[in-house]
């Protein structure tokens, strides 16, 4: 990847799903994610090859759900995490490797601040870093508070399951 090209993913018409493809759609995504609406559905259906590339944080919608279908996004720089700060968020089956994160908050490889409850499953991170010089800093996640950060009364439910550091 050239580290400049983007492309809006295609959708799925039947499901409204957005099928990424290509390094040029996750550069579209970082760009225009937060314009989308809540709720959606993101399929990665190849291993994908940022070839070391800086970009910044995928702000998805609130809501998103993430299947990676076993694929891998690897060789990436981010100024925070592949999916930002991210709101009831799904990801599944996802494979990333060789990711480098500095942040100067809160810093995780996938997420800096999850809020609200979220489920991953089948997530695999392998060789990657991530640093943070003033807050908390995680392997997958940096932070973890309810949607409403105040409203002690919001029932938070965070679950990982068959997920996987290996030199993180």
């Amino acid at each position: 990847w050239d580290g400049v090209s983007k492309s809006e993913p295609a959708t799925d018409d039947a499901q409204n799903r957005y099928i990424i493809k290509s390094a040029a759609n996750i550069a579209w995504l970082c760009e225009n994610a937060s314009t989308l609406d809540e709720n959606k559905t993101f399929i990665l259906t190849t291993d994908i090859d940022m070839n070391g590339k800086q970009l910044k944080s995928i702000s998805l919608p609130a809501g998103s759900t993430i299947d990676g279908g076993e694929h891998t996004i690897k060789g990436l720089n981010l100024s925070g995490a592949l999916f930002g700060d991210a709101t009831n968020l799904t990801v599944e089956s996802l494979n990333l490797e060789d990711i480098i994160v500095g942040n100067n908050t809160h810093a995780g490889v996938l997420v800096n601040t999850l809020k609200g409850s979220s489920s991953f499953t089948n997530v695999s991170i392998k060789s990657s870093s991530v640093t943070t010089t003033g807050g908390a800093a995680g392997g997958m996640v940096g932070y973890i508070v309810r949607a409403t950060e105040k409203d002690r009364t919001e029932t938070l439910s965070v679950s990982f399951s068959g997920c996987k550091l290996n030199s993180v």
